[in-house]
């Protein structure tokens, strides 16, 4: 139970009953995941009405205005009021609860089925996902793997989409990039930078004997471009 103070008065409202339609929290998560109305729309594959008319029902049901439209206009994301607030975490639990679920199933089902869309960059291509291919067509047969080459600036809101499901990116170890609230991130291998000189430079012991010589730069927002800037700074 829960208690709101009204005008010095206390009015108890019993929750034990309340009738939500699950599906609808699925709706409310997708409009925070995806910072609105039309974002929630493509994810979910249904129309921007739809997912309005579903917020509509949700707030019928709890008794809450969910949605601050207040502050609407322009090009500004969904405010969520604090009801709504209180409601994402939950939201949030219940698509982990589906996900756990289906994932059971599948393991009942002792076969891994359906597509995977991979992306990656080139190096990552031939040195990681080839091998990932090939242990894959053994070991899951019926898993369909798609393999894309992308834009290192767009891939998280490739994945956020649903449009790629595994995304293989560079990090500078120093300077790892910020991932968006929904994403999961993890390192997958250690790669040493290595510097290359001419065959007939004398032997290099250390940078700073390299410091006057002309470098050949990473490009920038890049792992190679933010480890030349540090061999810079130093």
């Amino acid at each position: 139970m829960i208690a709101r103070e009204l005008h010095s008065k206390h009015i108890w409202l019993k929750l034990s009953y309340m009738q939500i339609d699950p599906r609808r929290l699925v709706v409310l998560r997708a409009v925070d995941r995806y910072g609105g109305v039309v974002g929630a729309a493509a994810a979910l594959r249904i129309s921007p009405s739809a997912v309005s008319q579903q917020l509509v029902a949700l707030e019928r049901e709890s008794g809450f205005a969910l949605i601050d439209r207040s502050r609407r206009g322009g090009q500004r994301p969904v405010e969520f009021t604090a009801a709504g607030r209180r409601l994402i975490p939950h939201a949030d639990r219940l698509a982990q609860v589906l996900e756990d679920a289906a994932g059971e199933l599948t393991m009942l089902a002792d076969a891994t089925s359906g597509s995977v869309t991979v992306a990656a960059f080139f190096t990552a291509l031939r040195g990681f996902i080839a091998q990932m291919i090939a242990d894959l067509a053994v070991v899951h047969p019926a898993l369909q793997l798609r393999v894309r080459e992308f834009d290192e600036a767009a891939v998280s809101g490739e994945v956020m989409a649903g449009r790629v499901d595994l995304a293989v990116v560079e990090d500078d170890a120093d300077e790892r990039r910020s991932v968006p609230r929904g994403l999961r991130y993890e390192a997958m291998a250690d790669d040493p930078f290595r510097v290359v000189v001419p065959v007939d430079w004398p032997e290099i012991d250390s940078l700073h004997a390299l410091a006057d010589r002309p470098w050949v730069d990473g490009p920038p927002d890049t792992a190679l471009g933010h480890a030349m800037h540090r061999v810079r700074r130093s």
